[in-house]
């Protein structure tokens, strides 16, 4: 009894708070980034901001059904990575994290919304314009297409090299990229394989 009282309980206050508090609390994210770029970058903007997404991380695992659903309703995402543009490295590295998260979830409803939206674009364009350099960013996008790699999230994998691998061919200093594309044709002549195994099949049956 008391089990189905705080579930309820809880219910009851995600129910609220995604209905009449979340809004306000995001609203600066929203407001900053109306136009797709930073209306505001100053130190005091970016301090809120990094709280904002810091909220959001924590939502994004802790509350996955609500999260989702604000998400594709708000654009969410689309939003949190016109961060990336700030010359703040901080809450850059906050957005990354947030990123990191969604993709972390393995959830192909996210994965989709990702490729939908082609979100992984402003990444690479800011992993290209960081000129390759060895530091807290070159690291954290690494690490990310570096986990998309070793849990084969095939979804995403298939839309990073078959849109940007023309980016990526020639980044050689990392490995990670070599072996997402390694990856990619692995999982691709499996497939092929099996589909000429079933035509075969099918040819003989006949």
């Amino acid at each position: 009894m008391f089990f189905l009282l705080q579930r309820s309980e809880k219910t009851d206050f995600l129910s609220f708070f995604y209905k009449r508090c979340i809004n306000t609390l995001v609203r600066p994210l929203f407001d900053n980034t109306s136009k797709d770029t930073l209306e505001k970058d100053d130190y005091h903007t970016a301090l809120v901001l990094n709280h904002i997404i810091e909220l959001l991380t924590f939502c994004i695992e802790t509350h996955t059904y609500h999260m989702k659903n604000y998400c594709f309703n708000r654009d969410l995402l689309k939003r949190v990575l016109v961060l990336l543009l700030s010359s703040h490295k901080f809450l850059v590295l906050a957005a990354l994290r947030l990123l990191r998260r969604v993709v972390h979830m393995k959830e192909e409803f996210y994965n989709r919304y990702l490729i939908k939206n082609n979100l992984f674009k402003p990444v690479l364009k800011l992993f290209v314009s960081n000129g390759y350099r060895y530091n807290l960013l070159d690291s954290a996008i690494i690490e990310l297409f570096d986990y998309i790699r070793s849990e084969e999230i095939t979804s995403l994998i298939t839309h990073i090299i078959e849109n940007y691998w023309d980016i990526l061919k020639n980044i050689n200093y990392v490995q990670t990229f070599t072996d997402l594309k390694r990856t990619y044709d692995h999982n691709h002549r499996s497939v092929r394989t099996v589909v000429g195994t079933v035509t075969q099949q099918a040819t003989l049956d006949v």
